[in-house]
């Protein structure tokens, strides 16, 4: 709405975010496979953090204007940083993921992963009762300038408190 988006181009950007998590599936299943489980994450949170300033930056009521509102211009532009961020999304969830399976006992793993699913689509409906309520307080750029800075926050304290092990489990002794 900030833009002024069609349903078209609204929902060509909708699709970007899921073709960059296919692509980043894809290159770290092959290219980037023997790779450092530390630095994939490193790299797709920094990416990430990077691409999210460059968004809100673009959300900026004096920068649509410059790109003429909503052209087609600043769709691609929009496009390609949403893409971008779910490539770094993969390289951000695929290790951690494969790591949780590691470090997680066969005979409780179907229950742990049910309870961290429950968990991450739970905050869905919260998230959005925030940003609702956010939406009336201020601009949609004030808001994503706003989460781009606390993710940059959670992202530098994620990366100095996480341990080791979140990066290079060691796997879990399925002896009983």
């Amino acid at each position: 709405q900030e833009i002024g988006f069609t349903s078209e181009q609204y929902g060509i950007t909708q699709s970007s975010f899921t073709v960059g998590i296919l692509i980043g599936s894809i290159l770290i299943g092959t290219i980037f496979s023997k790779n450092n489980p530390k630095k994939s994450v490193t790299l797709g949170l920094i990416v990430e953090a990077i691409m999210l300033f460059i968004i809100s930056g673009l959300f900026f009521p004096n920068i649509v204007t410059k790109f003429g509102g909503a052209s087609w211009t600043l769709l691609i532009i929009l496009y390609i940083n949403l893409m971008v961020i779910g490539v770094s999304n993969a390289f951000i969830n695929i290790p951690i993921d494969t790591n949780m399976q590691k470090m997680t006992p066969t005979n409780v793993r179907s229950r742990v992963f049910t309870v961290v699913g429950l968990i991450a689509r739970g905050s869905i409906p919260v998230g959005a009762q925030i940003y609702g309520i956010l939406l009336d307080l201020m601009r949609g750029y004030q808001i994503a300038l706003f989460a781009s800075i606390v993710s940059v926050i959670v992202i530098i304290l994620f990366l100095k408190i996480a341990p080791e092990e979140t990066f290079n489990p060691k796997p879990v002794n399925e002896e009983v």
